[in-house]
């Protein structure tokens, strides 16, 4: 079930929704669990007495509420039946006897947790989502604990890859809870961008200074991102990619000359951009200017200064010497001048900064690919993109600009010499100027498609290549290295073949605009010549036209240079247009993360009192709302059978689940559903929103990074660098990694502390030689100490001791149940209260698993179920 965007009205149907469907009648009761409700009564007696002598803890509006009270009634009966329950337990238990949380070493304690010693205060999530059509993105900030005081918190946003006066506007502020309340709400703007395409971008929002109460460990920072509707490069074909897909435009006639003006458009709206752009023309024409400028002092000196009939009178009158002197100094200053311009315009970055906003939203868009779209595209493809493809539509294309028209800047001044020196040079100067044009127009379509030809079996090389890297293992033992060689063998010999095609066309194009340009020099000289001969033209203007034609001549070889090169950024600018228009799966993820986030805010909002006068504990509505599964049903993408059918199942938060089952039952697409992988075709899976969920996949994963960067995928939130990383080391060592890399742990802390930048996709084999020194178990071992120190709040593991010893798998599950029982491993008891409960989805393969497990579901073709310890079977265990 997904949640569409919608207004006050429709939350507050969709909440009226969530009561009926989850309230006491029928859900509820489940939903809020009864450990949770037993643990909370157990630690009321203070506030009963408090309200039994007359103290006013809470007041609220009888009448306000009565509908509510009407509505939770039966559950506070149990609530208050539970309460009696535990407090009799209790008054058994001797007064010395504390109740503790167990420690690190994992000794076990009183099942009953204190109550917080302040309320906390966090965001409800720890990511939101928002539309840029929206205009405002809606967070909400959610107290746990009792209510019983006047807290408050500072908030603020903070850039990341969306900035404030751009994609948001920049908000600050204080959010004061009166006793009583449970919610704030912060209100961002969203901006349009400044109109323009951008791929998903996000900023942050930090909760500080807290008074009277203490910030959640996790979520007093969320981040939002804002999902922008446009299309790439611009919206004016936007109605053909909708209609026809961005793959296929050609078939309307849009081509890749109109893809890439539009991205030229689009690429001056970043930044300064187009400011530089404006400078780098300016800058050019300056130069164009001062070639016109050099020609005319030229023909001055050989006309008037040295000639025999001078026109003009000299700069220094009476004195050639110092004229000459004169003139040579307008002839360089200029010149020099024009180099420190030159200088100043390396420096404004516009290739660069082009070429990052296109990698960085190559990248950014593959990472939310929905599963469709990811399937479509190969990681050679997007490496190649990544780097040759944005090179071509960067400096090939949109640089290439300033070429082109810098050269018919300087056309246009040297036409404007010969024509107003030399008119009967007009006419070869329009055959030459038709010919060079009709010749790019016959071979620009045959350029565009060797190049392409080219790119694809580059692709392909690559392609090879990465398979046999990543799959060298596989080609080893089935002895397919002849076969991976001659399937490459083939990728080059066609790739020379097209090279080879597209270097015999280079050179026909290189070389047809030399010989016009030749072709028109020899003709002036005979010509021009003749003039001279007879009186009509004077030397100077003579040999200065020759040198004129020799540069139009120039001018026309690099403009036909230029246009050819600009073809290299039409086949890219296709491709990315296709690649960065493919769908995503951040509406999907929007729509079930505001469903998430309104069902638990309707859920954990407590009555203001039961029948005695009690004041509720919010805790219990936080940390008691249910894990569940309401008619849930499941298919693949353009398959017609479903893999799971109407499931029904709910789990309190703190238990161990074991998710059981045979062979090609389905097991791991079902962990993918906990770990929020992929989403439900029907019926709703509820996880509360404020609950951070970590899928950890069979297949452990070691990025290109140090050993530490490794283990630590959550250093924004440490506060006590000593205090963090002396988890790290014990959690590893808990676990059991070899003494080696425990060795290699301790001696790399100091430098990872002190590391300003990530080294994660380091190339350096410093940064990664670490990983050659690793047994298979070090890896599992490290896969899944990981996941213990990130602390998340819903772990889901498929098969983590599969490949483990019996010795090694018996650690792992200590450390799990530790995990669950003092809501995070190696964690202060101090603060069991303040932090949330740890559930844990587990997919065992050893039978000696189930016995730390609270629950077990069994995965069958015929459906999912929860089963006693007893009624597992053998075959539950593949």
């Amino acid at each position: 079930m997904l949640l569409a965007p919608a207004g006050a009205s429709s939350s507050t149907a969709k909440a009226a929704e969530y009561r009926s469907r989850w309230g006491t009648n029928s859900h509820l009761g489940s939903l809020v669990s009864a450990p949770c409700r037993a643990e909370v009564a157990g630690h009321t007696r203070p506030l009963v007495k408090s309200v039994a002598l007359g103290t006013s803890l809470l007041a609220f509006p009888r009448r306000a509420h009565a509908a509510r009270d009407k509505a939770w009634g039966p559950l506070r009966r149990r609530r208050v039946s539970a309460t009696e329950e535990i407090l009799t337990q209790r008054e058994m238990v001797s007064p010395t006897e504390t109740p503790m949380v167990s420690d690190s070493s994992g000794s076990s304690s009183s099942t009953f947790s204190a109550l917080p010693k302040c309320d906390i205060v966090q965001f409800d999530a720890a990511i939101y989502y928002v539309e840029e059509a929206e205009k405002v993105s809606i967070i909400d900030v959610m107290r746990i604990g009792q209510l019983r005081s006047f807290v408050s918190v500072d908030f603020a946003t903070e850039d990341d890859s969306a900035e404030a006066g751009i994609r948001y506007e920049k908000v600050a502020g204080t959010l004061n809870f009166e006793p009583g309340e449970a919610n704030k709400v912060i209100e961002v703007r969203i901006l349009d961008g400044g109109g323009r395409w951008n791929t998903t971008l996000e900023f942050k929002v930090r909760l500080f200074n807290p008074v009277n109460c203490e910030l959640g460990r996790f979520l007093f920072l969320c981040r939002i991102k804002v999902i922008d509707g446009d299309f790439f490069p611009t919206n004016r074909f936007a109605a053909e990619m909708k209609k026809y897909g961005p793959g296929d435009l050609e078939q309307v006639g849009i081509t890749g000359i109109d893809l890439f003006i539009e991205w030229c458009k689009l690429n001056l709206s970043y930044g300064d951009i187009a400011n530089n752009s404006a400078i780098t023309l300016s800058v050019d024409q300056l130069h164009n200017i001062n070639f016109l400028c050099g020609i005319y002092l030229v023909q001055y000196v050989a006309d008037d200064v040295i000639g025999d009939h001078p026109s003009r009178p000299l700069l220094v009158p009476g004195d050639i010497e110092k004229t000459l002197f004169g003139v040579a100094a307008l002839y360089f200053i200029p010149q020099a001048f024009l180099v420190l311009l030159e200088l100043w315009k390396a420096r404004l970055e516009i290739a660069e900064k082009s070429r990052a906003a296109l990698q960085e939203n190559i990248f950014r868009k593959f990472m939310y690919y929905n599963s469709t779209s990811r399937s479509m595209i190969s990681t050679s493809e997007v490496s190649l993109a990544m780097v040759q493809d944005v090179s071509d539509m960067v400096d090939s294309g949109y640089m290439n600009v300033f070429a082109l028209v810098k050269n018919i800047g300087k056309l246009v001044v040297s036409s404007y010499f010969i024509v107003s020196e030399s008119s009967e040079a007009l006419l070869p100067l329009v055959v030459f100027s038709l010919a060079t044009a009709s010749y790019v127009a016959v071979r620009y379509e045959d350029d565009v498609r060797l190049r392409e030809k080219v790119s694809d079996e580059q692709a392909s090389i690559l392609g090879v290549v990465q398979e046999g890297s990543l799959r060298y293992q596989l080609v080893s033992d089935y002895f397919m290295r002849p076969k991976m060689e001659e399937s490459l063998e083939n990728n080059i010999g066609r790739l020379n073949a097209a090279t080879v095609e597209l270097g015999t066309e280079g050179v026909v194009n290189e070389y047809f605009p030399v010989l016009l340009s030749t072709a028109l020099v020899a003709g002036w000289i005979a010509l021009g010549g003749e003039g001279v001969m007879k009186g009509e033209m004077q030397v100077g203007i003579y040999l200065a036209t020759i040198s004129v034609f020799k540069e139009v001549g120039d001018s026309f070889q690099d403009i036909f240079a230029a246009t050819l090169n600009l073809s290299k950024a039409i086949g890219p600018a296709q491709k990315l247009t296709y690649y960065l228009n493919l769908e995503t799966d951040l509406l999907e993820r929007k729509a079930t993360n505001r469903e998430r986030r309104l069902a638990s805010k309707v859920l954990r909002q407590p009555p203001p009192r039961i029948p005695n006068g009690y004041l509720e504990d919010v805790g219990c509505y936080t940390d008691g709302l249910s894990i569940c599964f309401e008619d849930v049903s499941f298919r693949y993408p353009g398959t017609t059978r479903d893999i799971f059918r109407n499931i029904n199942l709910t789990c309190p938060q703190g238990e161990v689940v074991a998710i059981v089952g045979p062979l090609s039952s389905g097991k791991n697409t079902f962990m993918k559903i906990l770990g929020l992988v992929l989403a439900p075709t029907k019926g709703t899976f509820f996880i509360p929103s404020h609950l951070r969920v970590l899928h950890v996949p069979e297949t452990p994963m070691i990025l290109r990074a140090s050993l530490w960067e490794n283990l630590v995928l959550g250093r924004q939130y440490w506060e006590d660098d000593e205090f963090e990383s002396n988890r790290v080391i014990k959690i590893c060592r808990r676990i059991g990694c070899s003494d080696s890399l425990m060795r290699l742990l301790q001696e790399s802390r100091d430098e990872f502390l002190s590391r300003t930048e990530s080294t994660i996709g380091a190339i350096r084999g410093s940064i990664t030689s670490w990983k050659r020194r690793l047994s298979y178990t070090d890896v599992v071992l490290i896969n899944l100490a990981r996941a213990f120190i990130y602390s998340p709040e819903v772990l889901v593991m498929s098969r983590p001791v599969q490949s483990l010893s019996d010795h090694a798998a018996s650690q792992v599950r200590v450390c799990l149940r530790e995990f669950v029982r003092n809501r995070g491993m190696e964690l202060p008891a101090s603060g069991h209260s303040m932090r949330r409960q740890r559930t844990a989805f587990v997919s065992f393969v050893r039978p000696e698993g189930i016995g730390l497990a609270d629950r077990i579901w069994q995965v069958t073709r015929q459906g999912i179920k929860e089963i006693h310890h007893e009624d597992v079977l053998r075959e539950d265990f593949q």
